[in-house]
């Protein structure tokens, strides 16, 4: 087969793939509208589309958003026919709007048509780009890895101790590590110019800090909420790194058995290790759903 016959082959058979692709659009469409899957045993669009349709995650949520689209504006299918818009493209605008009515913005139907237009001949990567300055923000890049089962035990291992920093964000983990990362290897940020202080301290001769292991028994209340970080470590140990209660190790926390706020010690039979959650549930029973106790001084 001459070039000229390939080329002209292929573009019929990639006209035939978005006639096709339109074409499967509205079939889900009908499927959604009828609940179809359920006579399947199926208990969503999504799950059908995965287990019956063998569509990936990104192809079937892609589909469903694109087919959503369609459904409030069938404008959008002779652009889709014709390659002005992909099936991506419409899938991310889909998105953004329904983002965008959580948050409590309205768009008219004239406005949507406007947004889905505007990503004509756009790259996936353009249309990125064109919706975070929509949104007034900057670009943000994905980053996906791969975790072997070791890797994956540091990772949660982080995430649980970084809860709290972290709100909960693996981008805020990340960007601790990194940072601390940095802090510690970076040659520019080693090479910062040091003050005469800094200089002077470095100068100093290094006095060993004294080496002591406090019995458990023997801790007495301090002055202070603030728990002494010898008392920390030997409470941690004690309690095994994990939730006294459900046996979590996610976002852990040393919390009073019997409140400090109600005049509860500082000492290693009053204080347990609560996961976050359980924590705020036992502070519930104690002060009630809502109320913040004040430390008594």
């Amino acid at each position: 087969m001459k070039n000229e016959l390939l080329f002209q082959r292929i573009k019929k058979l990639v006209l035939l793939e978005r006639k096709i692709g339109i074409e499967v659009l509205e079939c889900l469409y009908e499927i959604d509208q009828r609940r179809a899957y359920s006579e399947l045993k199926y208990d969503g669009l999504y799950t059908y589309c995965i287990k019956e349709l063998g569509f990936s995650d990104s192809q079937a949520y892609q589909r469903i958003q694109a087919m959503r689209a369609l459904k409030e504006i069938p404008e959008l299918k002779p652009l889709i026919e014709a390659g002005t818009l992909s099936v991506s493209s419409v899938s991310k605008v889909q998105t953004h709007l329904r983002q965008e009515k959580r948050s409590g913005t309205k768009r008219t139907i004239t406005e949507k048509k406007n947004l889905f237009t505007a990503m004509s001949h756009c790259t996936s990567r353009q249309v990125d780009v064109k919706l975070a300055e929509v949104r007034g923000e900057k670009l943000k890049r994905k980053l996906v890895l791969e975790l072997d089962e070791d890797l994956e035990t540091l990772w949660i291992q982080v995430k649980n101790l970084a809860a709290h920093k972290s709100k909960d964000q693996d981008t805020e983990v990340l960007r601790i590590l990194t940072t601390e990362w940095l802090k510690r290897n970076d040659p520019m940020a080693k090479s910062k110019p040091q003050t005469q202080t800094e200089i002077a301290l470095k100068s100093m001769p290094k006095i060993p800090a004294p080496q002591r292991t406090v019995p458990l028994s023997t801790w007495q209340k301090p002055q202070t909420r603030r728990i002494p970080r010898e008392l920390k470590h030997q409470i941690w140990a004690r309690d095994q790194a994990k939730c006294t209660r459900c046996h979590s190790k996610y976002a852990l926390e040393i919390d009073h058995k019997f409140p400090y706020a109600l005049g509860g010690q500082n000492t290693p039979d009053n204080l347990r290790l609560l996961c976050r959650s359980c924590n705020q549930f036992a502070g519930t029973q104690i002060f009630g759903a809502g109320k913040t106790p004040t430390a008594r001084k």
